[in-house]
């Protein structure tokens, strides 16, 4: 089993965290700790087989290369909701092979591409990055295995292209606010497998209806708006 862990260099002073499984064996709760960085090698030789919960940790700041890197058994879920995270560096989450969901809603994020790169979450389907402060769709091409992104009232303007991998079928941009000539023009043509779009009270716009024409334009599919 997993003892206790100190983290004297990761949290308040005198604070330590528990890392052993709760009563079902399957999940690990460390939240509303004081927790303020996952540090290399952390989780090595864990067993994790359903759901990492590291969410309301409201200290928490960094994610150090290959923090979990080293796991015996990797979630399926990995939630990290409500912390102060703000970038993600490269191996953020290298070790996460058996992760299909990721959870970053309402944490501080300005930047993600990095984490995502390298192939590192080889089994992701489901990428939630709601409420938080992202100014441009994030490249996810690498999450090759990638069904459902949702980014949420963040501050996204600009749809580039080549940033969405062709596995995706579901994107959710409510709640931005993208201008028609923020959409590049084949931003979603390689997304041949999308089924819907969400976009409501997105087109906060002169024009909305040159936005809505727009996303329609770069669409290579009929899909749901």
């Amino acid at each position: 089993d997993i003892p206790s862990v100190p983290f004297s260099a990761s949290t308040r002073p005198g604070a330590q965290i528990d890392i052993s499984p709760c009563s079902c064996g399957d999940c690990r709760w460390i939240s509303n700790t004081a927790l303020t960085a996952l540090p290399r090698g952390l989780f090595m030789g864990v067993t994790v087989s359903d759901v990492l919960f590291l969410d309301k940790n409201a200290a928490l700041s960094t994610i150090e290369p290959f923090a979990f890197a080293g796991m015996q058994t990797s979630p399926g879920r990995l939630m990290l909701d409500f912390t102060a995270l703000s970038t993600l560096p490269r191996h953020a989450f290298n070790g996460l092979v058996n992760t299909t969901e990721l959870y970053l809603l309402s944490c501080s994020l300005t930047a993600v591409n990095d984490a995502f790169v390298d192939g590192d979450l080889p089994g992701l389907q489901k990428l939630l990055l709601d409420s938080n402060k992202l100014s441009i769709v994030p490249n996810v091409t690498a999450l090759g295995s990638l069904q459902l992104l949702t980014l949420q009232q963040n501050s996204i303007s600009q749809v580039p292209v080549g940033v969405l991998p062709s596995s995706l079928n579901t994107l959710d941009l409510s709640f931005n606010i993208i201008a028609h000539d923020g959409i590049a023009a084949g931003a979603f043509r390689n997304t041949t497998n999308m089924k819907s779009l969400y976009a409501a009270s997105l087109l906060v716009c002169s024009h909305p209806s040159r936005c809505l024409r727009r996303i329609k334009d770069c669409l290579s599919l009929t899909h749901s708006l």
